[in-house]
């Protein structure tokens, strides 16, 4: 393939850094890059990768694409965990899943115990009925990965820099504004997440927001030895993801479907402090947790589910991945698979490039 092959990357949330990546992986000769309003580092609510719980749990049953996506994640951040915790802010952890009368009653045990994910994170033990809270009936463990956005993305920008990837901060409001601004580039892929919706040319209006809400916690003085999960119904549940590397500890969670305010409900952030301390006791009293910050951040969710296809447009190939909603970490190294595989396999190839 020639070395002057140039492609363009926008967004650089976590499927926009991931896919870039990839591209670098499978294409090592070729000019990518990646243009986008927000960066690492940034903490508006419109970029959703800086605010995300940020972990690798699977909620699907059925066997399918998005299982497929999350497969290959988890064997990335596998590799990832294992060469480099260190910089990476990835590391293997416990996850505990807690359900009560309520999920027994609407999945049933047996439905809840069969995880298609059991190999592949090592097994699935069932928790013992003395370990669980009072109102619990049943729990999981697993070992899994807690995830630190922060040192993340950033490890993921800065091997991207090392190898020459170029990244511009520009917005855009039409996808053809990007051809024109690189008219060499055969290739750009969409990875605007919630921009998708109002961006010229894709004006995509299945994607919607699922709003979130979390609490940054400093870290307790002894480290928290798992996660936890517990649904509470549609709209909340209970989470506790301590963030590797200094990060924290971050309890949540709602799940508002096309809510767009950005300011925190801090009703909900009491409740979010009780609930928190109730499923996991080392966190102490609700009164005494130490709130660094309260995030919102909005999902970036698609009805009918991701959008990973390519199109023709101005005499070369825009290729879209975006749409992942509250799956965009435990699926993104799929995903942007996926997304490049679109590329290598029928447009690089059939264009001779």
């Amino acid at each position: 393939m020639a070395p002057s092959m140039s492609v363009v990357v926008l967004g650089a949330g976590v499927l926009g850094l991931t896919t870039a990546v990839e591209l670098l992986h499978q294409h090592p000769t070729a000019s990518i890059t990646v243009v986008a309003k927000h960066l690492p580092g940034d903490q508006s609510s419109g970029y959703c990768s800086s605010w995300a719980g940020a972990n690798w749990i699977s909620y699907d049953d059925k066997l399918g694409p998005q299982t497929d996506y999350e497969h290959v994640a988890f064997r990335r951040f596998l590799t990832i965990a294992t060469n480099f915790a260190g910089q990476a802010g990835v590391k293997r952890f416990p996850l505990r899943l807690i359900y009560d009368e309520d999920d027994i009653k609407k999945y049933g045990t047996k439905k809840i115990r069969q995880k298609w994910y059991e190999d592949l994170v090592g097994g699935v033990i069932e928790v013992k009925k003395e370990e669980l809270p009072a109102w619990a009936i049943f729990g999981l463990d697993l070992t899994t990965f807690m995830i630190n956005p922060s040192i993340y993305l950033a490890w993921l920008q800065s091997d991207l820099l090392k190898a020459g990837v170029m990244f511009l901060r520009r917005p855009y409001e039409h996808i053809d504004q990007v051809f024109d601004d690189f008219p060499a580039a055969v290739a750009v892929f969409n990875c605007t997440g919630l921009g998708a919706r109002t961006l010229g040319g894709v004006e995509d209006k299945n994607v919607y927001s699922i709003k979130g809400q979390t609490l940054l916690l400093a870290e307790p003085s002894m480290p928290l030895s798992r996660m936890y999960m517990h649904k509470i119904n549609n709209d909340e549940f209970t989470h506790i993801f301590p963030r590797p590397l200094g990060g924290g500890i971050i309890v949540g969670g709602i799940r508002l479907h096309h809510d767009y305010n950005d300011e925190p409900d801090m009703d909900l952030a009491e409740r979010i402090k009780r609930r928190a301390c109730e499923l996991c006791p080392e966190l102490g009293k609700p009164e005494n947790l130490k709130v660094i910050r309260h995030n919102v951040g909005f999902r970036p969710s698609r009805e009918g589910g991701a959008r990973i296809e390519k199109e023709r447009r101005h005499n070369k190939w825009l290729i879209h991945n975006y749409g992942a909603g509250g799956t965009g970490y435990q699926a993104s190294w799929g995903m942007a698979q996926h997304a490049v595989d679109l590329f290598t396999k029928d447009v690089a190839t059939r264009a001779n490039l």
